[in-house]
């Protein structure tokens, strides 16, 4: 593993890789090295690649809370969302409580559309990490959009512009915020 972490800094993706599948040979339960594998294949788009080797390394230690995020993250990816959600909760359990794990968790919520426990998640991720990339606040507003909680996505968009003025996407996200504006501004005028 060593030898694979000089590779990585050279720049040698293969020779890293090499290294890496031969300390798994050597050591065949070496969670680390099946961990490195599965995020070398996940890097490069291999996510059925990487689901195997995280799978691999949380089957020989499978309170590895960072072998379940990372397979939350290639299941995720892969589109396998349900699988996703319970690899990312797997994850959240053993104690990794960061932003990527809060982020996966919520996307992938996101995308089978439980807004509810999407929200949840995403707004850990604003504690976490408010600048965190991708954008929660953009996700959370989308959610108010779909919901019309008007007022909810205007503070969602004015935050992340806060944060983000010179985005390259920021003229778009002020023409959803004035669009918000206008339709809270009009239930404000009209109730239901």
């Amino acid at each position: 593993m060593q030898r694979a972490a000089l590779c990585q800094l050279d720049g040698d993706e293969k020779g890293a890789l090499d290294h890496m599948k031969r300390a798994v040979e050597i050591y065949p339960s070496y969670v680390a090295a099946w961990n490195n594998i599965g995020t070398h294949y996940h890097l490069k788009g291999d996510y059925e690649r990487a689901v195997r080797n995280f799978t691999k390394a949380i089957e020989l230690d499978a309170d590895f809370a960072v072998g379940w995020i990372n397979l939350a993250g290639s299941l995720l990816a892969s589109g396998k969302f349900k699988d996703a959600v319970e690899a990312g909760k797997k994850g959240l359990n053993l104690g990794a409580s960061d932003a990527v794990a809060n982020s996966q968790l919520a996307m992938s919520h996101y995308y089978l559309r439980d807004f509810r426990q999407a929200e949840k998640h995403f707004q850990r991720v604003l504690e976490l990490d408010p600048a965190f990339s991708p954008a929660p606040q953009l996700y959370l507003a989308q959610i108010a959009v779909a919901e019309k909680s008007w007022t909810d996505a205007v503070r969602y968009f004015q935050s992340y512009l806060a944060i983000h003025p010179n985005a390259p996407d920021a003229d778009q996200i002020k023409r959803m915020l004035a669009i918000s504006m206008e339709n809270a501004a009009n239930r404000l005028r009209y109730p239901s």
